[in-house]
C-alpha cells in the first residue's frame, strides 16, 4: 500500500464535526488543535467535554 498526497474526497464542502472528550489522560488539548485546524479549514466543528 502506497501513501498519496490526493485528498480522500475531492469535495470542497465544509463538513459537520463533534469531538468528544473525557475526563484524564490529557485528551483535551490535542482535540481542541484538531478542532482548532478544521474550523479554519472552513468546517463547523462542536467539542464536548468534562470541566
Amino acid at each position: 500500500m502506497q501513501s498519496s498526497d490526493q485528498p480522500l474526497s475531492t469535495s470542497r464542502a465544509p463538513l459537520r464535526y463533534l469531538i468528544f472528550t473525557w475526563d484524564g489522560a490529557g485528551n483535551q488539548p490535542p482535540a481542541i488543535a484538531i478542532a482548532q485546524q478544521l474550523t479554519k479549514q472552513g468546517h463547523s466543528v462542536s467539542v464536548a467535554g468534562y470541566d
